[in-house]
């Protein structure tokens, strides 16, 4: 007789026996490989035996209605529909389809919700991927078929390379960016701006890297690079990379870190450096901290602005200040600047005078917003919910608030505007530009519309493929919007 393993109840010690339509518990299993069932039903005292994968009754006949065993295998099926539809939905999701489907079916059982939550939430859990313990966990992880289709990181969506050690110094690397973005924007002559971070670094690596490319007035995360080292080396391979790959800066805005300079002057000789004036103000705040005396922001103040003179003033007014300022409590203070400042960094690479920006705290705010959108999803770690998180939530998220206006300044266009339908509840962004589908990836004309989670930027065809099935759900994020995506007239 016919054994199959009813898979979604009891870790899969459950058989069903298809000619005599009744189900078995496993009771026992023999070294030998014999296993001894009884039924699955406490009342019933049938029992029988696997040898070979073939069923052999032994004893009893069963005492249970034979509508029993049919609510049974529908239940079994309603929690094996949870649990393969609760991978790309959440909890609540795909309990409410998969009762949608066997409620009917599974009436005399009463379940709910909440008396479900906590199994559908500890196979959940087991589900999640794990950070891996080692740069090569990574690499390999980054390197699976499925990981790579399940977070669009393929059809020059999402492009991830690992960039090899050039000498000891320098440690493992990789870059992370969207060709077909950053091709929009351009790739050679970008004026950029760079920070790093460490809060939402996973400890295998020292810090994560961004760096941020100017349209007009405005800049967007466009290169994400992981760093397992600070080093010039490290700094160097990077920059290498990205010179091989066709870009270059003409200007980069940075904060004083040496080892990041060094690299760059090697790499893009003829690019423009420039000094956060964000950074330098909060080196000056942070050293009167260190050497513990009475903080005077008054003079703070004045040494910030220095940044902000013509570069032949600014020893000029220090001097001027230092004799202003003179005391016992200040000396300190001064000989600190003037190590460090006039005489290592120099006047020339903080000077920001007539310069359109003086901060890089773009790279600064995309951080803050990162981490607290890290915060309220996962645990921000290199694993494969990460790249979720980064490319598929946050960086379409980040980019929404800016969308209309990239838009218009890559391809002049003058016809987006943000629409509201008063008597409806929908809520959308309209844009028209020739870009790539998210859905389809054909590069024709975009009829984009934003529900609730802004994810969706769509060709004509996706929109009504889409429209004919009635789909509210986010085909990126899966969660629900109240707006049905409907074409422009």
């Amino acid at each position: 007789m016919e054994v199959q393993n009813i898979i979604g109840k009891n870790n899969s010690k459950i058989y069903y026996i298809p000619s005599i339509n009744q189900i078995f518990l496993l009771k026992e299993k023999k070294k030998n490989g014999i296993m001894y069932l009884k039924c699955f039903f406490k009342a019933c005292k049938s029992s029988g035996k696997i040898i070979d994968n073939k069923f052999h009754e032994m004893k009893n006949e069963h005492n249970h209605l034979q509508n029993e065993v049919d609510e049974e295998l529908s239940y079994c099926d309603f929690l094996k529909d949870i649990k393969e539809n609760n991978k790309i939905q959440n909890a609540k999701s795909a309990f409410d389809n998969a009762f949608v489907k066997y409620g009917d079916k599974i009436l005399d059982k009463c379940i709910t919700y909440p008396s479900l939550r906590s199994t559908i939430n500890r196979h959940r859990s087991k589900n999640i991927s794990r950070s891996p313990k080692s740069v090569e966990d990574l690499k390999n992880l980054l390197i699976n078929e499925d990981v790579i289709h399940n977070h669009c990181m393929y059809n020059n969506e999402i492009f991830i390379n690992w960039i090899k050690p050039s000498s000891e110094k320098s440690g493992f690397n990789f870059v992370c960016f969207s060709p077909s973005y950053v091709d929009k924007i351009g790739r050679e002559n970008v004026k950029a701006f760079a920070d790093a971070t460490y809060k939402i670094s996973h400890s295998m690596f020292e810090q994560f890297f961004t760096i941020h490319f100017q349209v007009s007035d405005y800049a967007f995360a466009c290169l994400f690079v992981f760093m397992e080292r600070r080093t010039v080396d490290s700094y160097k391979d990077v920059f290498n990379y990205l010179k091989e790959n066709g870009f270059s800066f003409n200007t980069i805005m940075l904060d004083f870190e040496q080892a990041i300079k060094s690299a760059i002057r090697l790499v893009f000789p003829s690019c423009k450096i420039l000094g956060c004036q964000f950074h330098y103000s909060q080196c000056l705040l942070r050293q009167m901290q260190k050497l513990k005396l009475d903080i005077d922001y008054g003079l703070i103040r004045k040494m910030s602005s220095l940044a902000l003179l013509p570069l032949d003033l600014i020893r000029l007014t220090y001097n001027q200040l230092k004799e202003k300022y003179k005391n016992r409590n200040n000396k300190l203070f001064f000989d600190y600047y003037e190590h460090q400042w006039i005489k290592k960094i120099k006047p020339e690479n903080f000077c920001v005078f007539e310069e359109d920006d003086m901060t890089n705290n773009k790279c600064e705010a995309f951080h803050s917003y990162l981490k607290n959108k890290a915060s309220n999803d996962i645990n921000l770690t290199p694993n494969t919910n990460f790249f979720k998180v980064l490319f598929v939530e946050t960086f379409y998220d980040y980019k929404y608030e800016n969308q209309v206006k990239v838009s218009s300044l890559l391809y002049n266009e003058s016809d987006i505007e943000l629409e509201e339908d008063e008597e409806s509840d929908q809520t959308y962004v309209e844009i028209e530009s020739i870009g790539s589908c998210f859905v389809c990836k054909e590069v024709s004309k975009i009829v984009g519309m934003f529900p609730s989670c802004h994810h969706f930027i769509l060709c004509h065809n996706c929109t009504n493929e889409l429209l004919n099935r009635n789909q509210t759900q986010c085909v990126y994020c899966r969660s629900e919007n109240n707006t049905i995506i409907t074409p422009l007239n």
